[in-house]
């Protein structure tokens, strides 16, 4: 029985399964518990990397769209556009703008 288990994925979980069913009742709430542990543990990382790409993707946009006012900014000031009128088309600062 343990050479088959270890030949193949599904026997071995099978051979786990066995033990924990004649395990005392300690011992099965313990192997239950780790169980949980390990869903628990799986679930808070799967949510932490969505929550991460999530993030990664709106500071992406953000960054992008930064860049494309800077250019906007550029060109209307190097075609002599008032100050005002650039802050008011790219929603840029005066200061972001006049460091251009």
């Amino acid at each position: 029985m343990k050479k088959a288990s270890e030949e193949n994925k599904t026997i071995e979980k099978v051979v786990e399964d066995l033990d924990e069913m004649s395990a005392n009742e300690n011992e099965r709430l313990e192997a239950y518990k780790r169980k949980l542990a390990i869903i628990d543990y799986n679930t808070s990382i799967d949510m932490a990397q969505k929550k991460g790409e999530k993030i990664g993707r709106e500071e992406g946009k953000r960054t992008g769209r930064k860049e494309e006012q800077l250019k906007i900014a550029k060109k209307l000031k190097e075609k002599g556009v008032e100050l005002a009128e650039i802050m008011d088309i790219t929603e840029l600062t005066q200061e972001e703008i006049e460091k251009i």
